[in-house]
């Protein structure tokens, strides 16, 4: 997925009632999306804890905020996580 100066990955999990997704921050991107698709869940990071469902979309500025989260499924939930690099295009 690419359009101009960036660059992004989709990843898709599902998750049964109770279980739980780590995920650990690389350097490689600036922007987080966390889209629920179906299902309720719990979005850790260190400060903050945000209840999503179905249709909620969360975007999150990776630079300033997180360096891992924790997403914790209250229903069986289907999540789709989208990461964004943007890229200084030199003139």
């Amino acid at each position: 997925m690419t359009t101009g100066n960036t660059v992004g990955d989709l990843e898709a999990i599902t998750l049964q009632k109770g279980e739980q997704y780590q995920f650990e921050k690389s350097k490689n991107y600036n922007f987080l999306v966390v889209y629920a698709y179906t299902g309720i869940f719990k979005f850790k990071t260190e400060n903050h804890s945000y209840s999503i469902e179905k249709g909620d979309v969360l975007i999150i500025d990776a630079n300033k905020t997180i360096k891992s989260f924790l997403i914790e499924s209250i229903l069986t939930s289907e999540i789709i996580i989208t990461r964004i690099s943007l890229y200084k295009i030199e003139r």
